[in-house]
């Protein structure tokens, strides 16, 4: 795992790359890459690639840039690629000769063989750049599921990319404009959707992504090669799916476990990582399993991981959290890169910090509720659906009727704000989506967010779902989940939270060969009425206690409301009451102190949202300073 960094200066421009740039952007990667570093200066200093180094596999020689034989060709890659031994026999076979062991050698030859085209053969997680002198031309891609980060700016003087946006900044002319439009996204989703970032004309490389500059024209071509495909549908009995995907999941495991340094797992205690950790002790040594949990019964998983951990012989740790919230704060908004306001962010730093100290690669779960239906919106679709069919005038009444003699959920605001929007007589099912993300409501955020009302109100799950109209509602929704929520807000936390201790973590179930098996499979082997990812449950039950197989989910979360409105409730409001305080360039103070004074029913939806205020002032105080 990886941190790189570089840019190509237009050939027309008076301005050159020098190694001091490529330095400054590659210190502020360090953290993703603690071993070594490397750059690569071009003859007329127009071209500089920079690289830090996290060594894994191949460490005596795999330091980059790595270039071809005549070195025409130069890399700098970040991730890793599991069939890289398959792939370099066939390369081998066609007459290419490697110097180093290094799967990141592969992707230069493979290039070399089959052009752009050789995104397809790679199997694994990866941004990577690549110069080719020959035809001037930069290549940039992102894996399938947008598991690392890829940053670029195109100025009026040349090309700049880096995997984390700090890095760009490193460069005096990157601009530092909030995009405003980005801000009001981040308070509406909690994270700000590909391909814009925070700043204004800096943008990432979406997920199964290419770009190729070409610098003798100054053009961009940006290219999508994969999608999850969900039809047509495999016809599969219950039983060969379960077979097809313990199948998937034993290879995808095994390719995780290839590592030339100690390696490990996060274990949840859910469903999603004790599976991963049953076919790593089934597959290997024993297991080194981390856990973390707070002190309050509610936020505290450690027993079921215990109980795991104590079935497979695992060498586990465990720690519970008792973190000085304010303190660690400054160090998430730096590390998170730009503002992402979910607060499982702070677990996630500190099981990963507690990992490190053990190894340096970690398998994780993320992936299970994505591809087989977790979430309680993936239920909520098929009633959605259902009562979307209704006459407008039965379906409103259901749901006052509902609301009026449910006091429990009219209490709720997330059922509150699901039946105001199904009550909407152009309701449609990505709406379901955006109330399931939504931070922030219209109404709520033009109080806090004036700026909101001018702004452009397309909604990116729209835009998603409008891509697949055809897709059947629980398919449309994990669909969507795989292509925004997935890249834009899981895999962002985990890649800056495990790369801020310098670990890399692998995710099996987001092997793409499971995600396509998964997408392809019916969707009521998934979810039903009250049930939940039945068929990976099915399998899970085959290597965990039949309990644990069926506990509820309980999500990776943080006790957050007792921190904000208790614990530390003083100096969060000194913080964000502060007139000097920076989140008042865009938001009304008047807004932020009704979130602080609200009354305790409110709580639970505002504490949230305080989250995300204080995020965004500790990354507008540390990074955009």
């Amino acid at each position: 795992m990886c941190g790189v960094c570089g840019g190509i200066i237009r050939p027309d421009s008076a301005q050159t790359m020098n190694v001091e740039i490529i330095r400054r952007m590659s210190n502020a990667l360090v953290h993703r890459g603690p071993d070594r570093d490397g750059f690569f200066l071009s003859p007329d200093c127009k071209v500089g690639l920079g690289f830090r180094r996290l060594s894994v596999i191949d460490l005596s020689s795999g330091d980059q840039p790595i270039s071809n034989e005549d070195s025409s060709i130069q890399i700098v890659f970040n991730g890793e690629i599991y069939n890289f031994r398959e792939l370099r026999a066939t390369l081998e076979n066609r007459g290419h000769r490697f110097q180093t062991n290094s799967d990141t050698e592969t992707i230069v030859h493979a290039y070399e063989e089959y052009g752009v085209d050789c995104v397809q053969r790679l199997h694994g997680m990866f941004a990577f750049a690549l110069w080719d002198s020959s035809s001037r031309k930069l290549f940039l891609a992102r894996d399938r599921l947008g598991k690392k980060p890829l940053y670029y700016w195109h100025g009026s003087h040349g090309f700049f990319f880096a995997s984390e946006l700090k890095s760009l900044l490193q460069i005096p002319e990157t601009p530092r404009q909030v995009d405003e439009r980005s801000l009001a996204e981040y308070f509406r989703y909690q994270y700000i959707p590909a391909p814009r970032s925070i700043l204004q004309g800096v943008l990432k490389l979406p997920p199964a992504h290419t770009l190729i500059y070409d610098v003798e024209q100054n053009s961009l071509n940006l290219s999508n090669y994969w999608q999850p495909e969900f039809e047509p549908k495999l016809r599969l009995s219950m039983d060969e799916a379960e077979e097809a995907l313990l199948e998937e999941l034993r290879k995808a495991v095994r390719q995780r476990l290839i590592s030339d340094v100690p390696l490990g797992a996060l274990l949840s205690g859910g469903i999603d990582s004790s599976l991963v950790v049953a076919l790593m002790a089934e597959a290997g040594p024993q297991v080194k399993t981390f856990t973390i949990g707070f002190d309050d019964s509610g936020f505290d998983e450690r027993p079921y991981a215990r109980e795991v951990a104590n079935r497979y012989d695992t060498e586990h740790h465990e720690l519970v959290v008792r973190p000085n919230m304010l303190d660690v704060l400054p160090r998430l908004a730096w590390y998170l890169d730009e503002p992402m306001a979910d607060p499982s962010a702070l677990p996630t730093y500190y099981v990963s910090q507690m990992a490190r100290q053990h190894v340096t690669v970690v398998l994780n779960g993320d992936g299970g509720d994505e591809n087989f239906g977790g979430y309680w919106h993936h239920g909520a679709a098929l009633t959605a659906q259902q009562l979307s069919m209704l006459p407008t005038w039965l379906r409103n009444g259901l749901l006052r009727l509902i609301t009026q003699h449910g006091d429990r959920l009219s209490r709720i605001p997330l059922f509150s704000r699901l039946s105001r929007g199904l009550e909407q007589a152009d309701w449609h099912l990505w709406k379901l989506h955006e109330i399931r993300m939504e931070l922030f409501d219209t109404h709520s955020l033009q109080s806090l967010f004036p700026q909101a009302a001018s702004l452009p109100s397309e909604s990116n799950f729209e835009r998603i779902y409008l891509q697949a109209q055809d897709l059947k509602s629980v398919d449309a929704m994990l669909r969507t989940d795989l292509l925004a929520v997935l890249p834009g807000q899981l895999l962002v936390k985990m890649d800056r939270m495990s790369m801020a201790n310098s670990l890399e973590t692998r995710s099996p179930l987001l092997d793409h060969k499971v995600v396509e098996l998964a997408a392809r499979l019916p969707a009521n082997y998934k979810i039903a009425y009250r049930k939940k990812k039945i068929l990976l449950r099915r399998l899970a039950a085959r290597f965990i206690p039949n309990d644990l197989a069926r506990r509820p989910k309980m999500g990776f979360a943080a006790p957050l409301q007792r921190w904000l409105y208790q614990e530390h409730a003083a100096p969060v409001r000194n913080i964000l009451l502060d007139p000097q305080a920076r989140i008042y360039e865009y938001v009304q103070r008047s807004a932020v102190k009704a979130l602080l004074d609200c009354a305790p029913v409110e709580r639970s939806t505002n504490s949230q949202r305080i989250w995300a205020l204080l995020i965004l002032e500790n990354w507008l105080q540390g990074i955009l300073n």
